[in-house]
């Protein structure tokens, strides 16, 4: 049994056992680790589901957490509404099945939110993304950058894409790269916080347009992780790491990210 094999046998069994509607208001919760509760929403005769719980847990061995569990169950009310639930197709038997997903993952749980809502109502926030590199994005970032400055307007970029970065060395020579960038402040932001010191420290304003309007640039890396490129996969490590907002919350990366958007956004008018 391997991770690709485990949700879809369990899918299999639910539907044999439960028919068509296993899944109308149940779920399937997957842990950090990869292993799988089939979560119970709905009544479900209770010989069926020992005989479910008996097949699942020889099924899949070590990708089993609990085969079965009502939200009571586990003392989680969460369990009960959709706020966390991501909707994925499974392929079964050349047969494709609906199911909700409850995925929880030490990092990256970000994916599952639906909305990145603007952290800034009056600041319009456009995203240049794509799940391939090479297609032109970068470019079409630059001349829409470009295009913008020559009516006159200020634009505030951000190189988001901190493990293949490339817009900070597009639109700033070596000695115009701010000493730090978004890798950094999601590091220092997770320690201790940071300042507007710190900040200003984070942006430049590049050479390239030489339009009415400024364009700056927050980089993924700065000058000082180029100079000591032995530090930047021990940042990233760290970079995706929830953090705590001082009161006992909980400050996701996407939350990390509103909050430097709109610090800088905040520093002039954009």
């Amino acid at each position: 049994m391997h991770f690709d094999d485990a949700l879809p046998v369990l899918v299999d069994l639910a539907t044999g056992l439960f028919g068509e509607s296993a899944f109308k208001k149940n779920l399937v919760l997957r842990d950090a680790s990869g292993r799988l509760t089939f979560i119970i929403r709905d009544r479900i005769a209770q010989k069926a589901r020992k005989q479910f719980d008996r097949k699942l847990s020889e099924a899949l061995g070590s990708y089993v957490l609990i085969p079965s569990a009502t939200p009571d169950e586990l003392f989680d009310p969460s369990l009960n509404d959709d706020a966390d639930v991501m909707y994925e197709r499974v392929t079964v038997k050349d047969a494709i099945v609906k199911i909700g997903l409850v995925d929880r993952r030490i990092v990256g749980e970000d994916w599952n939110r639906p909305n990145f809502k603007a952290p800034i109502s009056n600041i319009p926030i456009v995203t240049f993304f794509s799940c391939k590199g090479g297609v032109g994005r970068s470019t079409a970032l630059a001349v829409a950058a470009a295009a913008f400055a020559e009516m006159n307007k200020n634009v505030l970029i951000f190189d988001f894409d901190l493990e293949a970065p490339g817009l900070g060395s597009l639109f700033l020579n070596a000695e115009e790269m701010p000493d730090f960038g978004a890798l950094d402040y999601f590091v220092e932001n997770g320690l201790g916080g940071v300042d507007d010191s710190f900040l200003a420290s984070c942006v430049a304003p590049s050479p390239l347009t030489a339009g009415r309007g400024l364009v700056e640039v927050v980089p993924a890396v700065g000058r000082l992780s180029q100079a000591q490129p032995q530090n930047v996969i021990p940042k990233l490590g760290r970079a995706f790491l929830a953090d705590t907002d001082g009161q006992g919350g909980t400050l996701t990366f996407l939350d990390q990210t509103r909050s430097l958007v709109s610090s800088m956004a905040q520093r002039r008018r954009y």
